[in-house]
């Protein structure tokens, strides 16, 4: 740990450095925090896409929802039988945000 600075105008300079410290950390905090909301957000509507792309898949059968879609046919196909297992284990569906990161890690 420092000593504490002996004249005032150092303690001063030191106290409002220490001030400016804190204060962007706090918008450090708040931008994760804004961050992690929004990745919840983006994860549920991918979740909600999968399952009505699967929708389709169940209506129209795979070959035409992945040309109605212009979706990738085995794409489409591994969402569906993903958000499927999901829907069995009692997950949420995969999101695609997931599935094209997984490999990443």
């Amino acid at each position: 740990m420092t000593a504490t600075p002996v004249r005032r105008s150092a303690r001063d300079r030191l106290r409002e450095a220490q001030q400016t410290e804190a204060r962007a950390l706090k918008e450090v905090d708040a931008a994760v925090k804004s961050r992690d909301r929004a990745a919840t957000r983006l994860h549920d509507a991918d979740c909600a896409l999968a399952r009505a792309q699967a929708a389709v898949v169940e209506t129209s059968g795979l070959d035409r929802a992945a040309y109605l879609l212009d979706v990738d046919r085995a794409e489409l196909k591994r969402r569906v039988r993903d958000t499927e297992h999901a829907d069995q284990q009692g997950q949420p569906a995969v999101s695609m945000t997931e599935s094209s990161t997984a490999g990443q890690a």
